[in-house]
């Protein structure tokens, strides 16, 4: 068995937020149980992951880490909207710390300290956690010039945020990039100007219909309120997709022209 601790903030923090005990759930083997006051929350998952955690490194550990709370986030996310659904509020958690014990060892030793690394290195375009200023500016002129990248950029955010609907905000993040297809004479009422966008999409970004069929077909059941179930690999498949679709627009546009300095005489 493993113990898997997680500790944070509830914002807006004013609100002092309270449950008045803990709230025990059940999915399948796993076992959580959530308490919140005064604006902070505790979460303890107990599962019986056979993953061997003494023989990963630190990064891996931490990835592994993440892969639970994508799972445990799930669930406080429930029951902060529970409680914000009745004061009409509106309710985000932020992670500060995890822990992972061993109860089951036959030696006792000191719980883990889970170095919470929440960007996601799978997805990550660069090493370490520094992004160059090249990228900052072409990226962040591409959101400032066209609002359909600032709408994909925003969904790419919520597919790492809301596991269940990774596919359904990965799916959204490539219709807005289809939308910058559109040319001037199409008309926008016609249902082949959508054939034409999704055409040049796929042809300009080097992306197969089948490739964005399996994306479309994943989103389905959340676009439709329907509800689904998403493997981890699953998840992961639509949100790389999604990620490659906007980087390739984005990579493909011209450079920003940035003023130059002058100097006066």
């Amino acid at each position: 068995m493993i113990l898997v601790r997680f500790t944070g903030l509830i914002h807006p923090r004013a609100g002092q937020w309270v449950y008045d005990a803990p709230i025990r759930l059940s999915r399948g083997d796993r076992i959580l149980v959530i308490s919140v006051q005064d604006s902070a929350f505790s979460v303890t998952l107990q599962t019986n992951d056979a993953e061997d955690l003494d023989r990963l490194s630190e990064f891996e550990r931490a990835d592994w880490f993440n892969a639970q709370w994508q799972e445990a986030s799930t669930w406080i996310r429930a029951a902060l909207d529970t409680l914000g659904f009745h004061l009409g509020a509106a309710l985000e958690v932020e992670l500060l710390n995890g822990y992972v014990d061993l109860p089951d060892q036959p030696t006792p030793r000191p719980s883990w300290l889970v170095w919470n690394r929440l960007s996601q290195s799978e997805f990550s375009t660069v090493e370490g956690n520094r992004v160059g200023p090249d990228k900052i500016t072409k990226y962040l002129h591409a959101a400032a010039a066209v609002p359909h990248v600032r709408y994909a950029l925003a969904d790419l955010r919520s597919a790492l945020l809301y596991p269940d609907d990774a596919a359904f905000y990965a799916y959204r993040a490539v219709e807005s990039i289809r939308q910058c297809f559109t040319d001037p004479d199409d008309d926008p009422q016609a249902s082949a100007t959508k054939t034409k966008t999704w055409e040049r999409l796929r042809t300009t970004l080097n992306v197969t219909r089948e490739e964005l069929g399996e994306l479309a077909e994943a989103a389905k059941a959340r676009r439709h309120g329907a509800a689904d179930f998403l493997t981890a690999d699953d998840r992961r498949k639509c949100i790389r997709l999604a990620r490659e679709v906007v980087a390739r627009f984005i990579d493909s546009r011209p450079e920003p022209q940035l003023p130059t300095a002058s100097a006066e005489a």
